[in-house]
């Protein structure tokens, strides 16, 4: 087993990963105890209870005996803390446990192998608090040349740890690319919306003719054709959940990764969502709008409406759509060398 890691007895009090057998306040508090995720506990003990069961670690530190306080959910594919076992930190203050390990003495400076997380009290400046410490470590060893660095949890993912540079597991840039050519295809969508629907004004003119003739006011045209923009971005909308669902699984296996959509059951997600489609609705669908209720009832129910009006429009979107597409190539042509140097690593 390679996902393994060692914690002190508050793990599971500050972490929110809920436990399906055992307690949390006393899981990881003794020595020589265990915490196993639901994958792994079936893995070995089928349908027995896990809680209880003595398992053998063999590493570094020798073999080692080991009793289940606890079985925990797996822990989500989201999470850059994902093990299949939490050993009780506790083990290692036993000198007897480290096999000759010194650099391993929990009570010593190589303690410095591991990485502390801790809650700060609401309103605690982390600023003052790292001068409180470089000050403590001044005061046990004037010499010490040092200093305490805080990093916030949500930052890990997208920035390099401060106790492991190298273990960052995302990157900042690679999401502002995806945002980008999301983006892009978002414009090229709507602009396709705009001069499709100005190019089809000249077929809808004589309904808008007739609405008038017969007492449409021009606040309800609008509003009928503002709605058929709204429906249409929601349409879209449902149809690309869809298709993300449907996709899932081979887009997973093209980039070799473990990507979850977790994020549909965020609140940010949902509100974003929304925002997009209103400002989809007004920006493909005003102009639109505007542009057929300008007709007037006597040309068009002649067959003579003037058709010139949304003409550089067109023509103006016509070259953004283009530009968008070029630089949409060549976003994936980056994101194609990036997922294959993501693949090497």
């Amino acid at each position: 087993e390679s996902k393994l890691a060692y914690a002190d007895g508050s793990f599971f009090k500050l972490f929110s990963f809920p436990l399906v057998l055992g307690q949390a306040a006393t899981a990881l508090k003794a020595p020589n105890t265990v915490a196993l995720s639901q994958s792994l506990a079936r893995k070995y003990f089928g349908n027995k209870q896990a809680v209880g069961q003595i398992i053998t670690l063999n590493n570094q530190f020798g073999k080692t005996l080991y009793t289940v306080t606890a079985v925990y959910a797996d822990m989500p594919i989201n999470s850059d803390l994902r093990f299949d076992a939490v050993f009780s930190l506790e083990t290692l203050a036993n000198p007897a446990n480290l096999n000759g390990n010194g650099w391993a003495r929990l009570d010593g400076f190589d303690g410095s192998y591991l990485t502390t997380f801790f809650q700060l009290v609401p309103g605690t400046d982390p600023q003052n608090l790292t001068a409180k410490f470089d000050a403590l470590a001044k005061q046990r060893d004037p010499s010490e040349q040092d200093r305490f660095l805080l990093q916030p949890a949500s930052n890990l993912h997208l920035a390099a740890s401060l106790s492991d540079p190298a273990r960052a597991s995302g990157s900042l840039g690679f999401v502002y690319l995806l945002e980008g050519i999301a983006g892009l295809i978002l414009i090229i969508a709507w602009f396709n919306y705009v001069n499709l629907s100005t190019a089809g004004a000249l077929k809808r003119a004589k309904e808008v003719g007739i609405r008038k003739v017969i007492g449409a006011r021009t606040g309800q045209l609008i509003g009928q054709f503002m709605g058929e923009s709204l429906f249409l971005n929601i349409a879209g909308f449902m149809v690309a959940l869809g298709l993300v669902g449907l996709l899932q699984s081979t887009f997973n296996r093209l980039v070799k990764k473990d990507l979850s959509l977790s994020v549909l059951q965020t609140e940010n997600f949902w509100l974003l969502g929304l925002g997009l489609l209103l400002v989809g609705a007004l920006a493909s669908g005003l102009y639109v709008a505007f542009t057929l209720v300008s007709f007037q009832p006597a040309q068009t129910l002649k067959g003579t409406p003037r058709a010139s009006r949304g003409y550089w429009l067109r023509k103006t979107l016509v070259v953004g759509q283009f530009s968008a597409s070029v630089m949409l190539i060549i976003a994936t042509l980056v994101l194609n060398k990036q997922l294959n140097y993501m693949q090497d690593q």
